[in-house]
């Protein structure tokens, strides 16, 4: 996500109920290159935890909370 000229969160969605180190790659990545921005993995998991330094969440509650986190 893009704002003001500045990339400030990178986002990946996965269909898996659980997220492991391994599906973080991308967003490991990006990280390097952008380390202020943000890092969410929206998936199908129960509940929000981190892995990582990444932000995994439970679809409905990133919908629910979108304006916020940006």
């Amino acid at each position: 996500i893009e704002k003001n000229g500045s990339l400030i969160a990178g986002i990946e969605i996965k269909s898996a109920s659980q997220v492991r180190p391994g599906d973080l790659a991308a967003l490991r990545s990006f990280g390097q290159e952008y380390p202020a921005a943000r890092r969410y993995v929206v998936a199908n998991v129960d509940q929000t935890y981190t892995l990582n330094d990444v932000i995994v969440m439970p679809w409905e509650e990133f919908l629910n909370e979108f304006k916020t986190l940006i």
